[in-house]
């Protein structure tokens, strides 16, 4: 499928055509400030934005619209079922957010952040995508990295992760789908070796089991 082809099926889709994977799909279109129908309308009356898609899995499909310069509306959909379109996942991108280093493969992140925070978690078994976010702060733009996906707040600060594919991840380290499925807590924890140097972890507890993580990215103050 090419970009014309992807844009003309959106087109002839309906909103009645349209499901969602929930509840992921509405905490998300909460922590971006968004709404379920904005969505929609970009997705099937606005597909001139669309500006590039990726065969992430077999009729798993990611889509990039531009919504300015800097700012991109990325959605995840499948097409398993026929005549119907399932949303995964929605995610505000913002070039400007996109703190990486290409050659060292670091992420900057504001000193401000504090590990003693709350945060909520929720794990889709159907689009098998783990999401962390500090509560009651909105997203002001994410940086992807790959599978990984990072949330900025308004000072730049670490707001939140989230992990597409993440029984596949956790799986080389040894923690089950099962786990995943079976979560009672979830949060971030930085953990500062030195003054130029820090590391993220997420730390994920059941009720008979804690893991502590840390991202396969190295952080710089």
């Amino acid at each position: 499928m090419n970009l014309r082809e992807l844009q003309k099926l959106l087109g002839n889709c309906t909103e009645a055509d349209i499901d969602f994977d929930e509840p992921h799909i509405s905490l998300r279109c909460q922590e971006n400030n968004l709404t379920k129908e904005k969505v929609v309308r970009i997705l099937l009356h606005e597909t001139q934005r669309l500006y590039n898609f990726i065969e992430d899995r077999s009729r798993v499909y990611k889509l990039y619209f531009k919504l300015t310069n800097k700012r991109q509306l990325k959605v995840i959909i499948d097409l398993f079922i026929p005549k119907k379109l399932m949303i995964r996942n929605i995610k505000i991108l913002d070039s400007r957010k996109n703190k990486i280093n290409k050659e060292e493969e670091t992420l900057t992140i504001n000193k401000r952040f504090r590990n003693m925070v709350d945060y909520y978690y929720n794990y889709s078994e159907y689009s098998d995508i783990l999401n962390i976010h500090k509560k009651n702060v909105l997203t002001k733009g994410s940086a992807e990295l790959g599978d990984f996906t990072v949330d900025f707040g308004n000072d730049n600060d670490i707001v939140g992760i989230e992990i597409e594919h993440a029984s596949e991840f956790f799986n080389n380290l040894d923690i089950s789908k099962e786990f995943l499925k079976n979560l009672k807590d979830a949060k971030m924890v930085i953990d500062k070796r030195n003054n130029n140097c820090q590391i993220v972890f997420i730390v994920l507890k059941t009720h008979n089991d804690i893991k502590k993580i840390p991202l396969p990215t190295a952080v710089a103050s």
